[in-house]
């Protein structure tokens, strides 16, 4: 159907296939819409992606979150923002929906993208260690990252560099995690955390995702080039 849509004489009768399908009962319909809407970048859609939020079925959420992200609305974040929090709420309960988790992983990326510093307050609460939806906590930190590109702010980069940092205790932090915290480290230029950044891309290494992100990051806020890695299985010699 989006191959179909790219010609001219077709694409009205898929959008209007979309828009009904969105407005159906069935899941799959709503999914595979909500994927179309945004991947054709159809606008009119928004209002009913809004309210396929609420589908029961996860997967129906997600797509309609998913595409509320690629098209990003002005219009439509301040009711976004408003169902992040609530959601946040529903699944810091543990016997709450997890399965919003990775719903809500999508807007607060959508958050980041447009640099919506609305969302500041929520996006700060999935920084602390804790047992949410680890996609949702990555996607939090690396949103802050772009609200606070090329302009760190002193206190969430420490908080970052805790977290990047976190590898010995008994539950270490998750490794998407790090790796999303170094990226903000990078993008807000801490040069206050290069010391953890050059720690922990030698402790990683270059072939482990946060490792890596420590070395980008390393990279964006000095410049500083850091040798290719070598294919696996080689080693440096002197």
């Amino acid at each position: 159907l989006v191959a179909f849509a790219n010609q001219p004489d077709l694409r009205a009768s898929v959008i209007d296939q979309v828009m009904k399908s969105l407005a159906g009962n069935g899941w799959r319909g709503v999914e595979q819409a909500a994927l179309i809407a945004g991947t054709l970048d159809h606008k009119p859609a928004a209002a009913r992606l809004l309210v396929s939020l609420d589908n029961p079925r996860p997967e129906a959420g997600v797509a309609s979150a998913w595409a509320l992200r690629k098209l990003k609305i002005e219009s439509t974040l301040p009711e976004l923002l408003w169902r992040a929090t609530r959601m946040h709420q529903q699944i810091a309960n543990p016997t709450g929906p997890q399965h919003l988790g990775d719903q809500l992983s999508q807007l607060l990326q959508l958050f980041g993208e447009v640099r919506y510093r609305e969302a500041d307050s929520l996006l700060r609460k999935f920084v602390p260690k804790s047992q949410l939806n680890v996609r949702t906590r990555g996607a939090a930190c690396w949103a802050l990252g772009y609200l606070y590109e090329n302009q760190p702010d002193n206190n969430l980069a420490a908080t970052f560099a805790e977290r990047l940092l976190d590898v010995t205790s008994s539950r270490p932090e998750y490794d998407t995690v790090r790796q999303m915290v170094a990226l903000g480290l990078g993008r807000m230029k801490a040069k206050s955390q290069l010391d953890a950044l050059r720690k922990m891309a030698d402790t990683d290494g270059p072939y482990a995702e946060a490792g890596i992100a420590c070395r980008w990051a390393v990279e964006q806020i000095t410049g500083e080039k850091y040798p290719p890695a070598p294919p696996q299985g080689e080693v440096y010699h002197a």
